[in-house]
């Protein structure tokens, strides 16, 4: 919405306000005018009030003295130190008095702080604060002030809350709270297209990419990446990047996440990096071409069956890159390019200590001894880890030689940021495949699985579900039979589990660990966008490894389809149970269920396995039980009879307990 403009037309106000919010305009482009305001003016009948210029030129003024306040209390000024300061009650103060600093003023609603060399005159409706201008003082540049690193540090996170913050090299300084498997590849990615473009960056422009050889995830996870500029446009001084997960972006099945992909163009659009927007244009026909055009071109593949969406997100992901251009641009003028620099080194090696720290630790209580760790995919393939660390420097060596050989299924993001750590992957292997394996299981599959790995290294905890079940639906997009393309969608979702317990603590029931840091649509919302019916979303009792300290446990989610929709289930723990330490027991393994109706009206429960694609049918199911942490500790003859007494159950004696649905009474019982 834009006011009409005293000298430009409103298309003109349009275009500049459109790429002050997005910093990018649509050349060429028609604009639909939405709305049409009309604002009446009419004369009131009663005095309007003096505005604050006006009464401060007609008031009477006296200054008033501590004589008169209210209370007192002890405050810290920067600069000053800690001074007894008056207190007045606002309710208590009349216009013209005037109040030299330091001082507080107080009501029910707020408090309003005089500083030192400052004064507050009291009008009638409002208070005016005269400050006194005095030198900015900026942050020493070769020493590093503690205080001054923890107030950067806090600044750097703010502007994160946006979008991810780089350096000029592209190193992470501070991550936005995204999904954790999304931050160890995200410097990769900024670091692969800050050395392929090179000087041919200019102000304006941002790249957009989601290749796993440039860094990326899987295909879904679209990276923005967007250079900052110095004052005279000249150089880059930051990078910032958000990356995002779109619910479709084309390929053989809706949702852009299917089970039996075995190559990449499998899983939709895929990109090394290209110019999203350049020198402020939108490159609309170059982002048609990634998401529509060139995944249609594969056999049996789709384009996105939900571009205006992608677009819409794309559009918001470089509008977020552009507030957080803005706020470091105002830290900079805060405190100088070279300070603000000076700090981003601080904070990465301040980081590094850290880390070495803990690692030195470590290594003195293992002296000479390497950390070993494996575990298995369902599949069989092993992934194995031997951790060597170095106590004298805090360096370790994370070796993953013995992993198994790259699969058909799936591969995980392998980059490290970590300073201290050097990760040795035999290429060929499950975790360093050919750029042509398919990825859109690694990253929610494989990456959980590393974790435990480590976790299990360093005994840190037990492990927790080892996945986050992955359940994609939709419809539309090319026929592979008759080759007709249809209108549709694509959704997905993952679904949490229960965490792993630990030395000193019981696991979390119904959560997301580690790699995923999703949060999951509320029901209302879900069944209205889609033709679903969600029967039930309840913890899974004992589920959890028993112990000293009980893992966590998992949930059952039940779905009931309205329409022939293609569905995509993917996950992982099916199989191999998330182990326990200590002496703990295992968490239950999951267990996928498919309520199928058949012909004659009947219907029968089928176990589909980790990873199936289904065509389901109205009034079809299905259920996914997801599995437990393991659990810490051994437990007693006693503890084990009194948890008997709670009636902990395994997967075998697993029994829907009714649905509670809104809409619904009861729910079929499924085995």
């Amino acid at each position: 919405m834009v006011l009409e403009p005293e000298h430009e037309g409103f298309i003109a106000e349009f275009s500049k306000e459109h790429e002050r919010e997005f910093s990018f305009t649509f050349p060429g482009r028609n604009i639909l005018v939405e709305d049409i305001r009309v604002r009446g003016v009419g004369k009131a009948t009663s005095i309007a009030p003096e505005t604050p210029p006006q009464e401060l030129k007609s008031v009477t003024t006296q200054s008033i003295d501590s004589e008169k306040q209210d209370d007192s209390s002890s405050v810290y000024y920067s600069g000053v130190g800690e001074i007894t300061t008056p207190v007045f009650f606002l309710n208590n103060l009349q216009p013209g008095y005037v109040i030299k600093g330091p001082a507080t003023i107080i009501d029910n609603t707020q408090t309003i702080v005089v500083e030192p060399k400052s004064k507050a005159t009291i009008l009638s409706r409002h208070v005016i604060l005269h400050v006194e201008s005095s030198k900015k003082q900026t942050a020493d540049a070769t020493v590093v002030d503690p205080i001054r690193l923890s107030m950067f540090g806090h600044r750097f996170m703010s502007v994160a809350d946006q979008m991810s913050l780089f350096s000029p090299d592209g190193k992470l300084v501070a991550n936005a709270p995204n999904v954790p498997v999304h931050l160890g590849s995200m410097e990769y990615a900024v670091r692969y297209q800050h050395e392929q473009y090179g000087d041919s960056l200019k102000p304006g422009d941002h790249i957009l990419t989601n290749h796993p050889l440039a860094g990326g995830t899987h295909l879904p996870d679209i990276t923005i990446i967007t250079p900052v500029w110095n004052h005279e446009g000249k150089r880059i001084v930051f990078y910032v990047a958000p990356r995002g997960h779109h619910a479709e972006i084309g390929g053989i099945a809706p949702g852009s996440m299917p089970s039996n992909s075995k190559m990449l163009y499998e899983e939709g659009a895929m990109t090394m990096g290209f110019k999203v927007v350049s020198e402020d244009r939108f490159g609309e026909e170059i982002v048609r071409k990634f998401l529509y055009n060139e995944p249609a071109s594969y056999p049996s593949c789709s384009g996105t069956r939900t571009y205006n969406d992608n677009v819409s997100d794309l559009k918001a992901a470089i509008a977020a890159n552009h507030k957080g251009a803005q706020l470091l641009e105002a830290l900079v003028a805060e405190n100088t390019l070279e300070v603000v620099h000076f700090y981003m080194d601080a904070i990465k090696r301040n980081a590094e200590v850290a880390v070495r720290e803990l690692l030195k630790s470590i290594g003195r209580k293992n002296p000479g001894k390497p950390l070993r760790s494996s575990d298995f995919m369902d599949d069989g393939t092993n992934i194995k880890l031997e951790i060597c660390i170095d106590s004298e420097t805090g360096s370790a060596d994370f070796d993953f030689t013995g992993t198994g050989q790259e699969t058909f299924n799936y591969i995980p993001l392998n980059q490290g940021c970590l300073a201290p750590v050097n990760v040795i992957i035999p290429s060929g292997t499950l975790l360093n495949p050919s750029g042509h394996a398919a990825v859109c299981a690694g990253n929610p599959i494989t990456s959980q699985r590393i974790t435990d790995v480590v976790l299990g290294a360093f005994h840190a905890c037990a492990a927790s579900q080892g996945y986050c079940n992955i359940i994609s639906f939709g419809m539309g997009g090319v026929d592979p039979k008759t080759g007709i393309e249809a209108p549709g969608f694509g959704v997905g979702e993952t679904i949490c589990g229960g965490s792993g317990a630990g030395p000193s603590w019981n696991g979390t029931s119904g959560v997301h660990v580690h790699m995923t840091n999703t949060q999951i649509t509320d029901a209302e919302v879900y069944e209205l966008r889609y033709l679903v019916i969600l029967r039930r979303f309840e913890i899974r009792n004992g589920s959890g490894g028993k112990g000293r300290f009980r893992g966590g446990d998992g949930i059952v989610r039940e779905l009931e389809f309205r329409m022939p929709l293609s569905v995509s289930m993917l996950s992982e723990r099916r199989v191999y149970r998330p182990y326990g330490l200590e002496g703990g027991e295992s968490g239950q393994a999951g267990l996928n269920l498919y309520v199928k109706k058949e012909l004659d009206g009947t219907k029968r429960t089928i176990n589909i396995g980790g990873k199936m694609e289904l065509q389901a049918q109205p009034e079809e199911r299905i259920l996914i039980p997801t599995p437990g942490g393991g659990g810490w500790g051994y437990i007693s003859d006693e503890e084990t009879v009194a948890s008997a007494r709670i009636g902990n159950r395994s997967p075998t004696s697993f029994q829907p307990r009714g649905s509670v649905h809104a809409f619904t009474a009861t729910a079929e019982s499924a085995m």
